[in-house]
């Protein structure tokens, strides 16, 4: 079944993640902007790897991009004051809002299949 082989996939990610430092290759590629975890997905890793070492590695790969989405989230809802309507928006600004939703309930299931 499709969703048996989609938890497979998200299972070895996770792991690969939950053993991964912050240093190692994945450990870095995973906090660059608009990467990282998902709230759904770490909660998942949350309940196959009781171990508090890996949580712990899970949860240093979600925050800096979780901090970083916050301040530019911040910063969008600042820019929408009618004190600082005439400020420009960065593209990073102007993309937090569906970010942060992305961020919180996972990214959007594909409705078609992808090209090839």
């Amino acid at each position: 079944m499709a969703c048996v082989s989609a938890d497979r996939v998200a299972y070895g990610h996770l792991r690969i993640l939950a053993s991964a430092g912050p240093a190692d290759q994945i450990g870095s590629a995973i906090r660059e902007p608009d990467h990282g975890l998902c709230l759904p997905h770490l909660a998942q890793g949350f309940q196959w790897f009781p171990d508090p070492d890996e949580r712990r590695r899970l949860l240093s790969h979600f925050l800096p991009g979780n901090r970083a989405l916050r301040e530019e989230l911040a910063s969008f809802i600042g820019k929408h004051d009618y004190q600082r309507h005439d400020e420009g928006m960065s593209d990073a600004e102007r993309t937090a809002w569906p970010r942060a939703i992305t961020r919180l309930v996972g990214a959007p299931k594909p409705t078609r299949p992808p090209r090839r």
